[in-house]
């Protein structure tokens, strides 16, 4: 507030000094809102107070008032959406601020928006650690907040965390069957699978101690059998997605009996 002067009726001129004085005039009146663009930058004012009439010399100049223009800050959210088996892994969800002033602190609110915005919150810190959940597609965003005057909380994109369920064996098929000696069985035997990521691995074994690996393909047939006997097989399905476990089938049965004996034919 300006006093003294030969009156009480003071004029305020505004000057952009940044390159040096006398400046730019930029506005009049006892204050003055600078731009906030471009950015980066960093502009001087300062403003000249006088008395009319401009004869009588009146006049003072303030202070320089320094205004730094920080460019808006950056969200960059790296790809971390992910489909995983029930039990997974997850990595910590983050998100960065590349080129961000050390000057600025930044606040960090994590959001579950799977049901949709705003969604519920969940975390505070700078990364988010997903808790364990069940089979469903999660979606999470990151709302960050910057110290700095003028700048504006800033939404993360989203990142989706898909979960299925583990391979499951819904049906074993084709199995019990009856051969004679030397036979094949037919059809081959197989398996329902539900679940994991898509890239299930076969492995077959005679029911044998230890177990006997044989097939590893999606169907199986032992070939021909000369013995008589009951043969009996199973499956082990797995994925080798983050955290698909295996699991194993029930028994597959083969039954191996003799051929049929003719009895003599009699003449008469």
């Amino acid at each position: 507030n300006p006093t003294l002067g030969i009156n009480s009726i003071y004029d305020y001129e505004w000057f952009d000094i940044t390159g040096g004085t006398p400046g730019t005039s930029v506005g009049v009146g006892s204050t003055f809102t600078p731009p906030t663009s471009p950015a980066p930058a960093t502009n001087l004012y300062h403003c000249i107070i006088s008395n009319s009439p401009a004869s009588a010399n009146c006049f003072s100049t303030t202070n320089i008032h320094t205004i730094v223009i920080n460019p808006a800050p950056q969200v960059v959210t790296p790809n971390q959406d992910v489909t995983i088996c029930e039990g997974g892994t997850i990595t910590p969800l983050y998100v960065q601020t590349p080129g961000l002033d050390p000057n600025i602190s930044v606040s960090y609110e994590w959001f579950d928006i799977s049901g949709g915005t705003p969604g519920t919150s969940v975390g505070i810190d700078p990364t988010y650690s997903v808790p364990a959940l069940g089979p469903g597609v999660y979606e999470y965003h990151c709302v960050l907040t910057f110290s700095s005057a003028g700048c504006s909380s800033q939404i993360s994109a989203p990142i989706t965390i898909t979960i299925v369920d583990d391979p499951d064996i819904t049906s074993i098929n084709n199995s019990p069957q009856d051969i004679c000696e030397g036979g094949v069985i037919n059809p081959d035997f197989d398996v329902t699978v539900t679940g994991g990521l898509g890239n299930i691995i076969y492995q077959w074994y005679e029911n044998t101690s230890p177990p006997n690996p044989l097939g590893t393909t999606a169907t199986f047939n032992p070939g021909t059998l000369t013995t008589t006997g009951v043969y009996e097989y199973y499956v082990v399905v797995d994925d080798p997605g983050n955290g698909c476990d295996a699991t194993s089938s029930s028994l597959y049965t083969i039954n191996v009996v003799d051929d049929p004996i003719a009895d003599p034919i009699l003449s008469t």
